[in-house]
């Protein structure tokens, strides 16, 4: 072979390897950009589930704080009612020993008067 002939040879080796250096850079760089789109998109969505976890977990909140004031009012409303029964067994308690009282001065009432 002459020497043009390999001159040739080694300017298009050398060209190959170029196109293969800037191929395999072109594939390096292409997915590292593929890469970086899908962590931003990642990043996007669990934005977005992040943001709908929170509105959740705030409904959820308001939700249990009515629920709570619910029963709070509820427990207050039966310790009232509790309060006027109790109120009324302690009436009724006070009348039934003026009635023990009476009863007891009317029976020592009459043994008094048997005696004379």
């Amino acid at each position: 072979m002459d020497k043009e002939t390999d001159n040739n040879i080694d300017q298009a080796n050398k060209l190959g390897n170029l196109f293969n250096s800037w191929i395999r850079i072109a594939i390096i760089i292409g997915g590292a950009v593929i890469s970086c789109a899908y962590a931003y998109y990642q990043i996007y969505e669990n934005k977005d589930d992040v943001a709908n976890e929170r509105k959740e977990r705030i409904e959820h909140e308001q939700d249990a704080e009515y629920k709570s004031d619910k029963r709070y009012k509820e427990a207050m409303e039966i310790a009232g009612e509790l309060k006027l029964y109790i109120k009324y067994q302690e009436e009724e308690i006070v009348k039934m020993k003026q009635q023990l009282s009476y009863n007891e001065g009317y029976e020592k009432g009459k043994e008094y008067n048997e005696h004379k």
